[in-house]
């Protein structure tokens, strides 16, 4: 017997998973070119992914939950199968159609041919047109133009796919503060015509997820969605985001239906990208006590959905998180990682430049240089934080000098105002000292980090001795 290394096993499984997939989707395929009718064809379709089921339950004895699964799928198309030669020969009284328990119909000499509906549809789902396809709801929603063959009654609705679709990010790399080389690697992905050299341009040889980590306010989630945005904008691709609270959920299993679905939309609406926030609880590390009961099936969910993604299908998964080292091994094995660290010099040079002094003016006593040199441990969250504070005082001192001038009063209408409070601003009238800085630095209260900082560390650690073993 031969005995699969972990790379074969993987290889055999996303081959006879591909196999799987293009017969079942031929079957579908007959199926509506037919208008509904049965044929042969499409009975060999489902005897043929049948085997295949066969195939990778022999390849999973040992796994008693990938199995299951596949002992399930080969059920079902075996059901198929056999409803289909029985609508054929007329010879049975059971539907063409998916199999339901304790639901018969007998068909008239008439319909022979014909499949029949035989289920009742959930309203929660009636947002458009609805078809039973193996196993599956086909889901067109007539008003967005949004389509789907993913949702899965009861739990997994057409309204919570959609919703996974954005807009456009109204932020881009120009947005971005500082990071020069880091937006620079990012930016060759964009400018490269085809998602095979992209993925090359930042050594990514078999890989099309990007993997950022680092401490809270660093910028993470800004900065995915100032690349998506120029993703969308110059290379027309669609946006669908996951966060954990898309994940969670009360009913067992869905959230490896929704890890499913969701890939299997971007495939289908390629060119895409999913961004998948907090990750550390998408993916959990499966060896660590603490981990959720479903962690091993989440990690498997995901492992598959991913492994069925080649560079061909122009679908990028882009994943966020505070704390990589919570998440599993194999599926770090599978990431390219982005390490955004607390902002450089540089950085909050820039970013202080960009989002204080161009609106506040400073005192004589008081520099950029100063201000970037007292905000150790600062992240780019907690530096707006303060500025906005500092901001709103100053402008605070403006309306004060202004009532005390007689110039405003409750009646003076907001517009002019503003404009009035402007104008202070353009004549230094009221600028930002050196002492008014200090006073707002040391009044602030630093967001909790130390955790999260260590856990990069660790990660940092663990990612440089595998590059040197």
């Amino acid at each position: 017997m031969h005995h699969f290394n972990e790379t074969e096993y993987g290889s055999t499984m996303t081959r006879k998973y591909r196999q799987y997939e293009a017969l079942i989707c031929k079957a579908e395929t007959l199926c509506r070119d037919n208008q509904q009718r049965p044929s042969k064809e499409e009975a060999i379709c489902y005897r043929n992914a049948l085997k295949v089921c066969e195939e990778i339950c022999a390849l999973n004895l040992s796994q008693s939950a990938e199995y299951n699964k596949w002992r399930l799928r080969a059920d079902e198309c075996e059901a198929h199968a056999k409803k289909i030669m029985l609508a054929l020969t007329g010879t049975g009284n059971q539907s063409v159609s998916s199999p339901q328990p304790n639901i018969e119909q007998k068909l008239k000499p008439s319909d022979v041919g014909k499949k029949q509906k035989i289920e009742q549809e959930p309203k929660s789902l009636d947002v458009g047109k609805q078809q039973k396809v193996d196993g599956h709801r086909q889901i067109t929603t007539v008003e967005s133009g949004f389509s789907t063959k993913w949702a899965e009654p009861p739990e997994l609705k057409a309204e919570m796919i959609e919703g996974w679709y954005q807009q456009q990010p109204k932020h881009d790399f120009s947005k971005v503060s500082g990071m020069k080389k880091f937006k620079e690697d990012l930016w060759k992905i964009v400018q490269n015509a085809e998602l095979a050299e992209w993925l090359e341009t930042i050594r990514l040889q078999s890989r099309n997820c990007l993997f950022f980590y680092g401490p809270p306010g660093t910028g993470k989630t800004f900065i995915i969605e100032s690349f998506i945005s120029e993703l969308m904008s110059k290379k027309g691709y669609k946006y669908l985001k996951l966060g954990s609270s898309d994940i969670k959920s009360k009913y067992v299993g869905i959230g490896e239906k929704i890890l499913r679905a969701a890939f299997g939309e971007a495939k289908d609406k390629a060119p895409c990208v999913i961004f998948i926030d907090e990750f550390d609880s998408v993916c959990p590390n499966r060896a660590n006590p603490d981990a959720p009961k479903n962690a091993r099936t989440l990690v498997n969910a995901f492992l598959e959905a991913y492994n069925m993604l080649e560079k061909s299908d122009h679908v990028i998964v882009m994943a966020a998180t505070n704390f990589p080292n919570r998440i599993d091994a194999a599926v770090l094995d599978r990431l390219e990682a982005f390490f955004l660290p607390l902002p450089d010099m540089e950085s909050k040079e820039a970013y202080t430049e960009q989002h204080l002094a161009k609106e506040i003016p400073f005192a004589e006593d008081l520099t950029t240089t100063y201000i970037v040199e007292n905000l150790n441990n600062y992240s780019f969250r907690d530096m707006e934080k303060l500025f906005e504070g500092i901001k709103h005082e100053i402008i605070s001192d403006c309306k004060n000098k202004l009532q005390e001038e007689g110039r405003i009063d409750s009646d003076t209408n907001p517009k002019q105002e503003a404009g009035m409070i402007d104008a202070l601003l353009l004549e230094r009238s009221v600028v930002l000292t050196k002492e008014a800085f200090d006073d707002a630095r040391s009044s602030y209260s630093l967001s909790p980090k130390a955790e999260a900082i260590k856990a990069c560390e660790e990660f940092e650690k663990m990612l440089s001795e595998a590059k040197n073993n």
